[in-house]
């Protein structure tokens, strides 16, 4: 550590702490009519996608032991029954979702949650939508139980402690850029560990989650995808705006068996010790299985 500590103060000390301050974004990045509106937007790749985004102010990244963000992404994305992707895959309108933050600058983050769409679901995009909302709404109204917490907080410290090894290059310019965002204390568990209990944070961070401030991104590859065509001044990709209310709720209930993840019994304990670990029991080298009955 301190021949790493020499290499950087040697190349490094000279440089002048001019005590710039970050620039704090405390507006919203939209104007309030663009809100309830669709950005249909030709994708380059094959395939359909649909997104669902929403603003909010930072302290869901702020408040990281908490692991806002991270904790509602985990329970609007997990795949288990009465989930929304195993509703969105029973229908055959979907292949795969995830959610979690978006966009994040300093005063202000996007959440978004990004489903991609098979053909069926192009053509029964609102359906979607509608089901992604009364999901959200589901959580809203229901809250997030302890046990979902508990096998939060679990299956972490597992992904946590059994990471793979990274290059050391690329982990240490990782950490580097990390520093923004977590106390030194911190730089190794907080972008992972849930260390901290915060209903409230939860709470302020489903309450931005509505369907008035919400933006619909939907990208497809097909040639009918766009009735007019805008251009992107950077990249050339080609987008419309278009105010269609179909994907938003309507007052009329989604028929679909929705439920929060239940409890699961299958994560070990990540105190747990390793049996056979390959400190005690080394294997030398590969062994040869014999072919044979059993």
């Amino acid at each position: 550590l301190d021949e790493l500590q020499e290499m950087v103060v040697s190349r490094f000390a000279g440089i002048v702490d001019r005590e710039y301050k970050p620039t704090i974004w405390d507006s919203q990045p939209v104007q309030p009519d663009r809100y309830r509106q669709t950005i249909r937007a030709r994708s380059m790749n094959p395939g359909h996608s649909l997104t669902l985004r929403f603003h909010t102010d930072d302290a869901v990244s702020r408040e990281y032991g908490a692991q806002g963000a991270g904790l509602i992404g985990y329970i609007l994305g997990h795949e288990g029954p009465g989930s929304l992707l195993a509703y969105l895959k029973s229908r055959g309108w979907a292949t795969d979702l995830g959610a979690g933050l978006g966009e994040n600058v300093s005063g202000l983050v996007s959440f978004d949650v990004s489903i991609a769409l098979t053909d069926s679901g192009y053509e029964s995009y609102s359906e979607v939508g509608k089901a992604a909302f009364a999901y959200i709404d589901l959580l809203r109204s229901e809250g997030i139980s302890d046990t979902i917490l508990e096998d939060y907080r679990r299956i972490h410290e597992l992904h946590f402690r059994f990471a793979e090894k990274q290059r050391p290059s690329s982990f240490v310019s990782r950490k580097a850029a990390d520093l923004h965002d977590y106390a030194i204390r911190d730089i190794l568990t907080g972008p992972h560990l849930l260390t901290a209990v915060n209903q409230d944070l939860y709470k302020a961070v489903l309450s931005a989650l509505q369907v008035d401030t919400a933006i619909v991104l939907f990208a497809s590859s097909r040639e009918d995808h766009l009735r007019e065509s805008l251009r992107e001044e950077w990249y050339g990709v080609e987008y419309e705006f278009r105010d269609d209310q179909s994907i938003f709720p309507d007052g009329t209930a989604v028929d679909a068996p929705l439920a929060l993840p239940r409890p699961n019994p299958f994560i070990p304990d990540p105190g747990m010790p390793i049996i056979g670990s390959r400190e005690r029991d080394p294997v030398i080298g590969p062994a040869l299985v014999p072919s044979g009955k059993g």
